[in-house]
């Protein structure tokens, strides 16, 4: 009511939020800041639960069930990319103090 928007449009309006931050996580893991994505991926994990809180006939909800399922969908995949981003990260890190340690350590 405070934004003069009907309830089933503004969750509607949510589950279109989603796609929205997986571009945004996306971008922060090509700039190499996947650790500041966790927070927005949080943030898609709270929408999906709440859209999931309105199982109702299409009906009554006009589609709000498919885009409940897409929201699902794009949470799952940029769960795995991010994911993905934060392991290879981890292995760089790995890799350089491995590299720094063995130049500390060879004989000059």
């Amino acid at each position: 009511e405070e934004v003069g928007v009907e309830s089933i449009n503004y969750l509607a309006g949510l589950g279109d939020v989603s796609g929205e931050l997986r571009r945004h996580i996306l971008d922060l893991i090509r700039a190499g800041r996947a650790e500041d994505a966790e927070y927005f991926l949080e943030v898609m994990e709270e929408i999906h639960h709440l859209l999931m809180l309105f199982d109702y006939p299409d009906a009554i909800t006009r589609g709000l069930r498919r885009k409940s399922d897409l929201a699902r969908s794009m949470l799952e995949r940029t769960r795995g990319d991010l994911t993905n981003a934060l392991e290879l990260a981890k292995v760089k890190r790995l890799f350089l103090q491995a590299e720094v340690t063995r130049k500390i350590d060879s004989p000059k």
